[in-house]
């Protein structure tokens, strides 16, 4: 397995470069071939459109030509129309870098290809022109205001892409459950935004459902599940041993032993379908990144 020095940061200056490199060069591309006519791909940040989403309040400024007169004239206050393209402003990252981030056995933990997708992500809402704010889940929950700018952002990228806490440190006092972090979506992001949680989803199950329909229902939310491919089929490595990043519980496991592999791989799979049904059904779009493959691809973002 790998193992990263705490003082290593996740991510260097370097292979930040090269990600906001990579994704202004995409943006030019896809501006040097634009067409008047749209098409009819589908990517995570849609652009605008105009199809009716929610009304609200009239604020001063807004166009004129959206108030909603029926509904003006029912309450006897100004309320105005809110269409898609007024949704996709707001980026609200969740990037998991709690103790079982730790795990890799592909060259890189899980916590270095979640601070790289959480960056891609980012930089591609940023290049947009879209505020970008966030949550990081470590040893606590830190919470980074909204910005629209490369140095305003650049604190919560910062803290992506920074050091792991000492592996003591942070099983004694990190967050145990997601519900924490539902309550600070919840409180701080905007109806309409975009909300991107990155994380393996070890602790989730059927009875955080309520929590993700509130999610789906007040804001386009994306679920990126991080995997190592030794976490989906054991392989035959003879007598490990195996220490829990969360409880500090050590195991040995023969996998020799084709009857504990089977039941291992037969776990894991219906553990898989089980997250994948309680996303889908909750209406969050989920995705599946490994540590092993290249995250531009994983992304649909090589077009």
């Amino acid at each position: 397995m790998h193992h990263l020095a705490d003082q290593s940061p996740l991510l260097g200056h370097d292979e930040l470069e090269r990600l906001q490199s990579f994704i202004l060069e995409r943006r030019d591309r896809r501006r040097a071939v634009a067409s008047p006519h749209g098409g009819a791909a589908i990517s995570h940040y849609r652009g605008y459109g105009m199809e009716l989403h929610d009304v609200r309040p009239y604020h001063p400024g807004d166009d004129i030509r959206h108030m909603d007169w029926r509904a003006t004239a029912r309450s006897n206050k100004p309320t105005t129309k809110v269409f898609l393209e007024e949704r996709q402003h707001s980026l609200f990252l969740v990037v998991d870098r709690r103790p079982a981030m730790r795990f890799g056995t592909r060259g890189e933990i899980k916590a270095v290809c979640a601070a790289r997708v959480a960056s891609i992500m980012a930089f591609t809402a940023l290049s947009a022109q879209e505020h970008v704010c966030g949550l990081v889940l470590d040893n606590t929950i830190t919470n980074f205001p909204s910005a629209r700018t490369l140095q305003g952002v650049f604190p919560l990228i910062k803290a992506i892409a920074s050091p792991l806490k000492g592996i003591n440190q942070a099983a004694q006092s990190a967050p145990h459950d997601f519900h924490k972090v539902y309550e600070h979506i919840a409180k701080l992001a905007e109806r309409g935004t975009t909300v991107c949680i990155i994380s393996d989803f070890y602790d989730v199950d059927k009875q955080h459902k309520p929590a993700l329909l509130y999610l789906a229902d007040h804001f386009e939310t994306i679920a990126i599940r991080i995997i190592d491919p030794a976490e989906e089929v054991m392989q035959n490595a003879g007598r490990m041993r195996m220490v829990s990043p969360t409880s500090g519980k050590i195991a040995v496991i023969n996998t020799d032993d084709a009857n504990i592999r089977q039941r291992y791989n037969e776990l894991m799979a219906r553990r898989s379908a089980e997250l994948k049904a309680i996303f889908t059904t909750a209406g969050i779009e989920y995705l599946t990144v490994y540590n092993n493959k290249d995250a531009f691809q994983q992304l649909g973002m090589l077009s």
